[in-house]
């Protein structure tokens, strides 16, 4: 039967029950990375490395390859390399390996481009929408114990289903409030999202983040844009650059100066996590979707 978590992380992120109630101990186990983690998209239900694309289309496909990097910082070297805006079906994990596929409207700028830890390569042409059906996923486990991990498994497989949560990486472990700033967007309140995404730093994030954070909160938002690096928070600096272009901006008929969110939220899939929490909650021993 589903067991309560005991964990403030998961309750703060709408994760309330475990499927099983077991006193399984951690692994012994890692998992090497990025190596160890590897990430196939999924299209019409083929994995998207046997994409092939026609002479004909709207839209021409590229296959992205990532290694070790995240999603943001390689998609803006791509579409600044392509000249054109690239387009992705989703998000794929920072820290392993991952194959996806981009496209950019009208016919294609360039047959190849290599990056800091990504490559693109032309597949072809294609015309409507490509459908993504899923990931499918390579994770290499080493220094486990073999027979536990068995057992583990077929235990799980025996129920036949499992809560069907958005896990810790939709929101983040370091910085888990992807989800807040996505309520702030939906509440109106672009000043608040703003200040969740730069300010408010986490014990558990690197002190150079800590750094820039702590001065937005001071009320110097110049000196955290100054003490910001330049890789690895490209978001943060995209939303304090163009939150301070704002201030420069004189304010509109109403008063207010313009200020545009990020263009992406996690608010739904905190949803949908405390939504398939509602069913161990109310005594059902597992909840569809």
């Amino acid at each position: 039967m589903p067991v309560r978590s005991p964990y403030r992380l998961d309750t703060e992120l709408g994760l309330l029950y475990y499927t099983v109630d077991e006193a399984w101990s951690p692994l012994s186990a890692r998992v090497p990375r990025p190596e160890g983690f590897i990430v196939i998209e999924e299209v019409d239900g083929r994995p998207c490395t046997e994409f092939r694309g026609g002479e004909e289309g709207d839209r021409a496909v590229y296959l992205m390859v990532k290694r070790g990097v995240d999603h943001l910082t390689a998609s803006l070297e791509a579409s600044r390399a392509l000249g054109r805006r690239l387009h992705f079906l989703g998000v794929k994990d920072a820290n392993a390996i991952t194959y996806q596929l981009a496209y950019v409207m009208g016919p294609p700028p360039r047959a190849e481009v290599r990056g800091r830890g990504f490559e693109l390569r032309l597949l072809g042409a294609h015309r409507g929408r490509l459908r993504h059906t899923g990931n499918r996923f390579e994770v290499l486990l080493e220094g486990a114990d073999e027979g536990e991990l068995r057992r583990r498994a077929s235990r799980l497989s025996s129920l036949g289903k499992v809560l069907n949560y958005f896990g810790y990486q939709r929101f983040g472990v370091r910085r888990p409030n992807n989800h807040l700033v996505g309520r702030a967007i939906a509440k109106g309140d672009l000043r608040g999202a703003v200040d969740l995404i730069i300010g408010r730093p986490y014990p558990g994030e690197p002190e150079v983040a800590r750094a820039f954070r702590s001065l937005y909160d001071s009320g110097d938002p110049e000196g955290a844009l100054r003490a910001m690096p330049r890789r690895g928070y490209e978001l943060e600096r995209r939303v304090l650059s163009e939150y301070l272009r704002t201030l420069a901006t004189p304010p509109g008929p109403s008063g207010h100066h313009p200020c545009r969110p990020p263009s992406s939220s996690r608010r739904t899939s905190h949803t949908c996590s405390t939504c398939a929490s509602q069913g161990p909650s109310r005594g059902a021993r597992y909840y569809p979707g």
